[in-house]
């Protein structure tokens, strides 16, 4: 018999299911009620989630989580990715990885290391976020295991817990956070004595997971000396490990600066001939050009920190006198100061973008004159820079006549660079243009801009 339908009868769930399978299953194919198969789960699939995680870390393969659902819900937990920046990226040594025996035991040989660097900080989850936990763990784990290990106390006179440790890194964050510390690498140093003839002296950098721990006894007579000195670093990359492309273009925020500054400190670079991470270097450059962003500037171009001491230089943290100082002279404060050291090789802490005519005419006639950033161009790779262009003559020429301060430091500034980048050629160069001779009609010396000045102000 044929069923009657009762108009607004509500139907079942399971009649308005067989009619939808119904309209959409074409004719001639299998029946839709039929469950599909289950796949059975390989023998890897099937291994606890420890186990997972023990073989990933030891193989080191990125394709492993890539493989199937299942590996990568059990090898994508934060703890896991941590684990492996620890163990890609962390160093025991001032230099990169010199000493890294267990990572090549797994990959044979540097190259391949820095091939995994690449690619760990090309993938999404690896930001600047996750890269300050990261660094926050490093910092108290490293330090309560290498505390134990020399059988040292902590500054409280106790063994070193991971409470003490966490308070002494939140009060360096608090102090970072009000100005204190560092300038570069948001560094905090720590004395205190174990005993009467043996004195801590401990530097921590917050910006990349830096550690740096000497240890001084007075047993041979009132002056300090140091016995031991230890570094550990989080972030240290390879020579041939290179900076990846989210990190070379704008917008240029404070994240982005942040991150770039951490991973070319590591020492990461730029493939300019194999890879178009050079076009995109310098697509970013003139990003940072147009909004003015004197730190994204300084980072692509030249080297901002030319002439300080390097990260790995931190002889300056420790005060062996300090002790003697204050039996000369009690209640009196230990003077303190930074020590500045001329480096024999430039600090490879920039990109290293050459400029060209077309960035700085961004700077000078596009934007508003901003010194600090015109001299990060001038002061960088001049090879493709020309020093007498046209446009940047007439610029100057109607700005002096319009008493504009800015004219004046730029004919300074270029007749500078012209005659350094003459004394440099090899071939001895034509002399720089009448042009760019200083006038002292036109500007006085309280026209001058300061350099330092417009850049801490950006």
């Amino acid at each position: 018999m044929t069923p009657i339908r009762v108009r607004g009868k509500k139907q079942n769930a399971s009649g308005k299911l067989q009619k939808a399978i119904h309209r959409s299953t074409p004719k001639g194919s299998p029946n839709p009620t039929m469950s599909e198969p289950v796949r059975e789960l390989s023998l890897l699939e099937r291994l606890p989630t420890e186990l997972l995680q023990h073989i990933f870390l030891q193989s080191l393969n990125l394709n492993l989580p890539r493989a199937s659902p299942i590996l990568n819900s059990a090898l994508s937990g934060p703890h896991v990715k941590m684990l492996l920046v620890f163990k890609v990226f962390s160093s025991d040594s001032s230099r990169a990885l010199e000493h890294s025996t267990e990572l090549l035991n797994i990959l044979d040989t540097k190259q391949e290391i820095a091939k995994l660097q690449t690619a760990i900080l090309r993938l999404k989850w690896m930001t600047l976020d996750f890269l300050h936990q990261c660094i926050r763990v490093f910092l108290v784990k490293t330090l309560l295991r290498r505390f134990r290990e020399l059988e040292l106390n902590w500054r409280t006179g106790d063994k070193p817990t991971e409470a003490t440790v966490t308070q002494v890194l939140e009060e360096a964050y608090e102090r970072n956070s009000l100005g204190f510390g560092d300038e570069f690498l948001d560094l905090h140093s720590y004395t205190w004595d174990v005993s009467n003839q043996i004195r801590v002296v401990l530097g921590i950098g917050l910006r990349d997971g830096l550690i740096t721990l000497q240890v001084y006894t007075s047993k041979d007579g009132p002056n300090l000396r140091a016995i031991n000195s230890y570094r550990w670093r989080l972030l240290v990359c390879l020579g041939e490990c290179r900076i990846p492309d989210k990190l070379l273009h704008g917008p240029w925020t404070d994240a982005r600066c942040d991150f770039l500054d951490v991973v070319t400190r590591g020492g990461s670079s730029v493939d300019w001939v194999n890879t178009t991470s050079g076009e995109v270097a310098d697509v970013g450059l003139k990003e940072a050009l147009l909004e003015q962003n004197y730190r994204a500037v300084q980072l692509l171009v030249q080297n901002p920190w030319r002439g300080t001491a390097p990260w790995h230089d931190l002889d300056h943290l420790s005060r062996p006198n300090e002790r003697s100082y204050r039996e000369r002279r009690p209640n009196t404060k230990v003077p303190y100061k930074k020590r500045q050291v001329c480096c024999k090789k430039s600090i490879e802490w920039h990109v290293g973008v050459a400029p060209r005519i077309e960035h700085l005419r961004i700077a000078v006639i596009q934007k508003a004159l901003h010194q600090g950033i015109v001299h990060c161009l001038l002061s960088g790779d001049r090879s493709k820079l020309d020093l007498e262009d046209k446009e940047i003559h007439e610029w100057i020429r109607q700005n002096e006549h319009a008493e504009e301060k800015n004219a004046g430091w730029l004919r300074r500034e270029i007749f500078h660079f012209a005659t350094l980048q003459d004394s440099e050629d090899s071939a001895g160069g034509d002399t720089p243009n009448d042009l760019f001779s200083p006038s002292s009609s036109t500007s006085s010396d309280d026209d001058i801009g300061s350099t330092e000045e417009e850049g801490s102000c950006a």
